[in-house]
């Protein structure tokens, strides 16, 4: 189990909450399965903080490749590609939970460097509060969220 921010916490928070918080926050099913599986290419690529992701230009390029393998391997092409607005609602979200994290786990995060390469665009809000949950409970979470929004968009696809 992957832990927020690079391990720097007073407390645990997975990967696999922090993505659960993130499809919470998209409206269809298609949209909570891509915020589901934003961060999917950490399971192979490793986490790695904002501040240094941007700073390796290798990464980056790697990033979306392995999304789009692990959605062909999951049977899920149809969640790419995205409009630019599709992206941009992901990418909101994605930062409106970084921002509660930030606010409820008192991370080491705070500090000014991280503050600086890890900039929230005015306007984003904070997602609504949630206690972080051990690793197991992150994980039954994000599988049974997981198989839930198959159900759905299987459903939808049936239709």
């Amino acid at each position: 189990m992957t832990v927020r921010f690079g391990g720097h916490l007073d407390n645990f928070m997975s990967v696999a909450q922090h993505s659960v918080r993130v499809s919470d926050l998209m409206k269809t099913p298609k949209q909570r399965m891509r915020g589901l599986l934003h961060d999917a290419s950490e399971t192979y690529a490793g986490d790695c903080v904002a501040p240094l992701k941007r700073m390796l230009r290798g990464y980056r390029r790697l990033e979306p490749k392995l999304l789009r393998a692990i959605y062909k391997g999951l049977e899920l092409p149809g969640l790419l590609p995205m409009t630019k607005a599709e992206a941009l609602e992901l990418k909101c979200a994605d930062q409106s939970v970084l921002l509660a994290e930030r606010n409820e786990l008192k991370t080491n995060a705070r500090c000014r460097y991280y503050r600086a390469h890890n900039k929230i665009p005015k306007g984003v809000v904070a997602a609504p509060f949630a206690r972080p949950l051990t690793w197991k409970e992150s994980e039954v979470l994000f599988m049974y969220r997981y198989y839930h929004l198959l159900e759905e968009m299987r459903g939808i696809r049936e239709a």
